[in-house]
């Protein structure tokens, strides 16, 4: 197991409490730990499951004072996003642009104890693909700043907006209008179909909704396939236990039903099967001594090896290289036009992103950015084929 490797399983199992991996943080370093947990998002559920396990006095006092000052500046960036937030999702009521906020922003409010034990770089919200320009002048109207990207459908289904805050918080809102960007995952849940199981967030006042804990479950399934290339962050992983432990027998009727549907199974089969073996329930605060309950209740181990011929099972391959991964996208997508528009995307992004990534302004500029991005591309696939 590689070093990262090794970290990460020592980080998994002080968050389960075990009481081995708790005494290591006594006997060795823990500056390479304090790092990967924090890579990992888990610093402030480290300090909370160690208190409420009795052992936070028992590990050296350099960790202890790293996981309480992480603990206030979490504590403290929260109080300042909640207020932001709440501002922006009221604009959006106001504005009549009906908006569903996403992964770690909504878990936060919605199954976590305190938000800020759920840490987030952005906050991800989705709108209708017809709303996305009102979506954007809005948020340009409260101050936030459009990031320059490759602004072609056929790669992005959104745009990242940016803001200074009180200090050195910075305020990132991911503006969706399709669930993700691959051709694969992108149409597997609409928005409306999403919103018609909404739930309300009362911790963030009127038109804060997410979807509900069936849709949110699936989405948190594939978000690490479909957005990260299988990079299994413990607090994504955590996310997953957290929804799934309160699902019931109904609930996880028509997760079954809508995995198959949407011919992801095999993807939240694994996610599942991942999730429990890392993060045991015993070891999070508020979760039962029964190992693994929630994914024997789940009915996902029943599923039939055959259902892994899903087309959505490829992704689940860790060592894809660049080539086969942009293969897949092209096989994802329907009808030459389709395949088409996605290669010419990649090589030609529009003239607006190549000015700003390149600093081109004139004509003669602009060409000699297209031709050093394609020559890289060329040089990137030779490559990934050897």
């Amino acid at each position: 197991m590689s070093g990262a490797g090794a970290l990460t399983v020592w980080v998994a199992d002080v968050l389960r409490a075990d009481t081995r991996a708790i005494e290591r943080l006594s006997s060795e370093p823990c500056s390479s730990f304090r790092d990967a947990a924090d890579d990992h998002g888990v610093l402030c559920l480290l300090h909370r499951v160690l208190r409420d396990s009795d052992r936070l006095n028992t590990i050296p006092g350099e960790m202890r004072d790293a996981l309480a000052a992480k603990v206030r500046c979490e504590q403290s960036v929260e109080l300042v996003r909640r207020v932001e937030l709440k501002r922006v999702l009221s604009a959006f009521h106001r504005s009549d642009i009906p908006s569903l906020l996403l992964k770690g922003a909504a878990l936060a409010y919605t199954h976590y104890a305190f938000p800020h034990l759920r840490p987030r770089i952005d906050t991800d919200i989705l709108v209708r693909p017809e709303d996305r320009a009102r979506a954007g002048e809005l948020l340009e109207s409260l101050g936030y700043v459009r990031k320059k990207t490759v602004d072609r459908d056929a790669i992005f289904t959104q745009s990242i907006f940016r803001k200074s805050g009180v200090g050195s918080v910075r305020h990132i809102i991911d503006l969706h209008w399709r669930i993700a960007n691959r051709p694969l995952f992108r149409d597997l849940l609409s928005f409306d179909e999403l919103n018609t199981s909404s739930i309300e967030i009362d911790a963030l006042g009127p038109g804060a909704r997410t979807p509900g804990p069936v849709h949110s479950l699936l989405l948190a399934c594939i978000h690490p396939v479909a957005h990260h290339r299988c990079d299994w962050s413990l607090i994504w992983l955590y996310d997953v236990a957290l929804i799934a432990e309160r699902l019931d027998a109904s609930e996880w009727a028509r997760f079954r039903a809508l995995a198959a549907a949407k011919k992801v199974s095999c993807i939240c089969k694994y996610t599942f099967e991942r999730a429990a073996q890392t993060l045991h329930e015993s070891g999070r605060p508020g979760g039962s001594d029964s190992s693994r309950a929630w994914l024997d209740q789940s009915g996902m181990r029943d599923i039939p090896d055959e259902r892994c011929e899903e087309p959505s099972a490829e992704y689940l391959d860790e060592e894809i290289t660049v080539r086969q991964d942009l293969l897949l996208d092209l096989k994802a997508s329907v009808g030459i036009t389709d395949k088409v528009r996605l290669l010419l995307a990649h090589a030609f992004p529009n003239r607006s992103y190549m000015r700003a990534e390149y600093q081109a302004s004139s004509w003669f500029g602009v060409t000699s950015a297209y031709i050093r991005r394609i020559a890289g591309a060329c040089c990137q696939l030779a490559r990934a084929a050897r």
